[in-house]
């Protein structure tokens, strides 16, 4: 820039006009800044001589608040009075600036820390006397904490601005506070995301406007009131940001002009309002202050984020208006490839079936109306594709992106979302196909950044554990070799340390550990972005927790203690939760010991001591509760029926209680299920029947989080089939029956049968002792069957297994000569059908179960022995016998019938049985 103005101190009073007349270098536009925001007063002392415009003004809020409207996204743009387009870039400001002969130059590896110090510590230094660089750097510091703004930094900045007024009030002469100060602390608050954000800047407002009755320099200004207005903005009140646009319209001594606006169009876009964004479009084209593309792309950003259906279609329609206005003359506002853009993720948003259609389409207009001129809305394009869930997403991805390679406008951002589209793509190769694009960008010198290796490493989580481990450190060596930019965050380590864990072995959990333990407390340059949270942590535990090492949950726990002490030492975030304290007690559970489910418990019962005491970070949920109860039901000692009831009524407590995240769910009475079929006892199906019907009672008065599903059923009709019980095939009928009765309702899957249902109905007429049994079994394949075939979407397709079942029901019939025969009919006429079906063919377990019927039903000792060989000869000759069917074979024929069989026999153990080389012929098609 060349800068015409008549005095050093670039006083604008003094100088008049503010002239930009040329475009030179980066370093020369900061340089203007730097001396502006050094100025004092920042305007003159008679608020009617003040002669900035917002054109000017926007060049200031690049430093004070780059993420407002004023400027675009990517590549951001900002016109001024002269017509000059005036690209923006990223900013690096010149090591030293000066204002009255005084050089200030920044301490290389100051921290924000040491230049705060002396401005908050009140004891050192007292009024009047701070020194000098503190005061004149004040400014810059005030900047870097609105840059690197929280809530924390947001609350420094205003305790700064006070001492300053203190500093101004007390007449230091070597500082003067002007409006400047004000405003960049009511930025910090506006990018603090403290949920009072607005008020605390209207607060730094009012300070400005009391201090102006002081100084009559110190008057609100455009800067000012757009700060207030960006802080109500993100805070979510675009009517108390309204509010004071209105107050700044007010002013007399403010033109407000088509950036202000803008401001206020951004709020709007900001809480998903459109409509009053149109009204107040609306307002600017019939005003004197007409609208420029900027506002029209709040416009079309305020559609893209409103829940309206028909939002993206309004923003083409929008945007389609805005060209023909251009084309015809009406208008001097022309899209952009920006405008193009946002309609584009506007269809993305939607959700539309056809939104990469809709974004190829509007990528091919901005093409054809030429302002596709860089790789914004080309990324959008692409994003679209990646977000689409489309089978072949990453090879037309791919294709755009070499399209742009050979354009010269490809960037960091076009890889990253490539590679994004191959890591939701589910393809079998994405992991492959992500590195190769990683390679790709280092080939071609396109730096990968951060998030481009933590989406490489998010493709290899779920299939290659040990590939995320090594592209992880070589991040780490990059950062050592000093690329900044590849520095990993705390996501990258938890996604590495969660593909570990689900690696469930203990080299993997190891590996997790030594991760950890690399982050913990360290002060290397690459742990920089990484804090370890209780995410991390937990990780780690589960990781152990699911190696089934012996002594995994110790190592779990160790992990755990880890946790709670780096939370005691200051890390908020490493607070244990509800989940670790899971994660911990399954660890224990998994190890399917007594005494470790008496740990979990004891775990369990902190939890609820805790959260009595008020820490409702570990309340106990449903979850909690069921993970003692799965290891209790599991374990198979005479007690487990009794604790897992236990736990059961321990859970019911809670909720009870008051805690909505205890209410039983579906999971907790398969459990109380499990537990109950698997515990012996005699009245076992009795109880677990009643136990279904009550929660399904309870379904149907409204309780939606216990529907009973086909598992539950499954379960008991099992506790009836494995009871043995006279009346187990009928019982376990009759709820075959039910739960017929309740798919047909309300065709409700979740309690359609599935083939082990039948099968499992089946099995209990074969362990039943009553007369009939095999016809019992045989009727309940039938009618599988005939359900089959006359209605196939029921997807109860009969199965080798169930026709085996029914084989075995006959071969186990009772002590009767007239049953028997009965019996071994059916299993003559089961295995005839299964042979010839299309349901499935005979199996090693089809033929042991046949050889079995023969040597159970048939009397006569000849024709029994001829059927066997007979048996035995198909057998093998399909390629079926096993050691199953060989030992059932031994014992159902003497040693002379076997040696008569076999030509080529060994005698081993006392047994007689086939050579290894005719054992592997005979059985080569056995699974």
């Amino acid at each position: 820039f060349i800068i015409h103005a008549h005095s050093k101190h670039f006083n604008l009073a003094a100088g008049g006009k503010f002239h930009l007349l040329l475009i030179t270098t980066v370093n020369n536009f900061f340089t203007v800044l730097s001396y502006w925001l050094q100025a004092s007063p920042l305007f003159s002392s008679s608020r009617r001589t003040k002669t900035m415009k917002i054109d000017k003004l926007a060049l200031l809020s690049l430093c004070v608040f780059p993420t407002t409207s004023f400027l675009l996204n990517s590549q951001r743009s900002v016109r001024c009075n002269s017509g000059v387009l005036v690209q923006s870039t990223e900013i690096t400001p010149p090591p030293i600036f000066q204002e009255d002969g005084l050089a200030i130059e920044p301490q290389k590896g100051e921290s924000l820390q040491d230049k705060t110090n002396p401005l908050v510590n009140h004891q050192k230094y007292t009024i009047g006397s701070l020194p000098e660089w503190a005061l004149v750097n004040s400014k810059t510091t005030l900047i870097d904490l609105a840059r690197n703004s929280s809530p924390t930094n947001a609350a420094l900045a205003s305790s700064i601005l006070r001492r300053l007024e203190e500093e101004a009030s007390n007449g230091n002469p070597a500082f003067q506070l002007d409006v400047a100060h004000y405003s960049v602390v009511a930025n910090a608050w506006a990018k603090s995301n403290d949920k009072n954000a607005g008020m605390q800047a209207e607060q730094v407002l009012k300070q400005l406007v009391e201090r102006s009755q002081i100084d009559s320099s110190l008057v609100p200004n455009r800067v000012m009131y757009n700060c207030i207005i960006h802080a109500w903005s993100r805070q979510g009140n675009f009517k108390q940001a309204e509010k004071v646009f209105e107050r700044m319209k007010a002013d007399p001594y403010i033109k407000v002009e088509t950036a202000d606006y803008n401001a206020v169009l951004a709020a709007y876009a900001r809480n998903r309002n459109p409509r009053k964004a149109e009204e107040l479009l609306k307002y600017m084209v019939e005003a004197e202050t007409g609208p420029d593309v900027i506002s029209y792309n709040c416009i079309l950003d305020s559609w893209k984020k409103s829940h309206e259906p028909g939002s993206a279609e309004r923003a083409e329609s929008i945007l389609e208006t805005m060209q023909e206005n251009f084309d015809a003359g009406r208008s001097n506002v022309k899209p952009n490839g920006r405008s193009y853009s946002i309609v584009a993720s506007a269809y993305i948003k939607s959700k539309s079936g056809d939104a990469v259609i809709h974004s190829e389409r509007l990528l091919s207009l901005a093409e054809q109306r030429g302002v596709a001129n860089d790789s914004y809305l080309y990324n959008g394009v692409l994003d679209a594709l990646a977000s689409s869930g489309q089978p072949d997403v990453g090879q037309k991805a791919e294709k755009i992106l070499f399209e742009l390679e050979k354009k010269g406008m490809v960037n960091t951002i076009s890889y990253n979302t490539v590679i994004k589209a191959w890591r939701f793509s589910h393809h079998k190769d994405a992991a492959q196909r992500a590195k190769a694009l990683l390679d790709r960008m280092e080939r071609r010198r396109v730096s990968p950044d951060v998030f481009t290796y933590t989406s490489v490493i998010h493709c290899y989580a779920n299939t290659d554990a040990y590939k995320a481990l090594e592209l992880f450190h070589r991040m780490l060596d990059a950062c050592k070799a000093g690329n900044n930019n590849v520095k990993p965050n705390t996501v990258t380590l938890n996604v590495v340390l969660d593909a570990l864990a689900k690696n469930g072995d203990i080299k993997s959990a190891e590996e997790a550990m030594k991760l950890l333990m690399m982050f913990e407390n360290s002060s290397e340059p690459y742990a920089e972005n990484v804090e370890l949270t209780v995410v991390s942590f937990t990780s780690v535990i589960d990781a152990f927790g699911k190696s089934r090492d012996p002594v995994g949950a110790v190592k779990a726990e160790e992990v755990f203690e880890q946790m709670e002490a780096e939370f005691r030492s200051g890390n908020q975030k490493a607070k244990p939760t509800t989940i670790s304290f899971n994660t911990l007690m399954n660890a224990w559970v998994q190890t399917g010991k007594e005494g470790s489910i008496y740990h979990a418990e004891e775990l369990l019962g902190r939890m609820e001591d805790e959260y009595a005491a008020g820490n409702h970070n570990v309340r106990p949920d449903v979850v909690s509760y069921s993970i003692i109860m799965n290891g209790w039901s599991k374990l198979r000692v005479p007690s487990s029926l009794e604790k897992t009831a236990d736990a059961f009524n321990r859970m019911v407590k809670s909720y009870k209680a008051g805690n909505e995240r205890a209410k039983p769910n579906l999971h907790s009475f398969v459990s109380l299920l499990q537990a109950t079929v698997h515990s012996g006892r005699e009245d076992a199906p009795d109880h677990a029947e009643k136990l279904l019907r009550t929660v399904y009672a309870d379904y149907v008065n409204g309780n939606k989080t216990i529907k009973p599903n086909t598992k539950a059923f499954t379960l008991v009709i099992d506790s009836w089939a494995k009871s043995g019980k006279q009346n187990a095939g009928k019982r376990a009928e009759a709820l075959l029956d039910w739960m017929f009765e309740l798919y047909e309702k309300d065709h409700d899957d979740s309690f359609r049968p599935n083939q082990i249902t039948w099968c499992v109905v089946i099995n209990a007429w074969a362990k039943s002792r009553v007369f009939g049994k095999a016809s019992g079994a045989k009727a309940v394949l039938d009618r599988m069957i005939k359900l089959y075939e006359s209605s196939p979407s029921m997807k109860n397709k009969p199965s080798t297994i169930a026709y085996t079942a029914v084989i075995n029901a006959a071969a186990y019939a009772v002590e009767d000569s007239a049953e028997k025969a009965i019996a071994f009919q059916i299993a003559t006429d089961t295995f005839k059908e299964l042979h010839s079906s299309d349901y499935g063919k005979p199996n090693d377990v089809t033929y042991t179960a046949y050889i079995t019927a023969c040597q159970n039903l048939i009397p006569e000792e000849d024709i029994r022995a001829s059927t066997i060989q007979v048996m035995f000869k198909r057998c093998c000759k399909e390629g079926m016998l096993s050691n199953r069917v060989l030992q059932r074979l031994q014992s159902a024929l003497t040693e002379e019938q076997l040696k008569g069989l076999m030509k080529d026999t060994v005698n081993l153990n006392g047994s007689t049985r086939p050579t290894k080389e005719k054992m592997a012929e005979w059985g080569k098609n056995v699974k």
